[in-house]
């Protein structure tokens, strides 16, 4: 049953559209381990794929980095870490895990 995106405000929804929606909304998530483009030299990051706005979550070594003080995304699947250039860059053997929900 495919998905649907046509609901009415107030409308009733019945129990089997939820379901197949919530499968829908959570194919959308993706957890994506970018640490095979550590280089100890570049500090841009791309995603496999577009990621909605807001959705973006990263990881270094397991622990959540904060947008604006740890990480600025620059495009719908490109993001920086570290922002500051006196900031060291991510290092070999560090790992880089980004969760987002990708554009369909």
């Amino acid at each position: 049953m495919p998905y649907r995106k046509d609901f009415k405000y107030r409308e009733l929804i019945r129990s089997g559209d939820m379901n197949v929606n919530f499968d829908f909304i959570l194919s959308m998530r993706k957890k994506v381990d970018l640490t095979a483009q550590i280089d100890n030299i570049i500090d841009v990051f791309l995603t496999p794929d577009y990621f909605f706005a807001n959705t973006i979550e990263i990881y270094v070594d397991g622990i959540l980095q904060r947008e604006t003080l740890d990480y600025v995304v620059l495009a719908d699947n490109t993001f920086k870490i570290p922002i500051n250039p006196s900031d060291a860059k991510l290092q070999i053997g560090q790992d880089l895990i980004v969760c987002y929900f990708k554009k369909p």
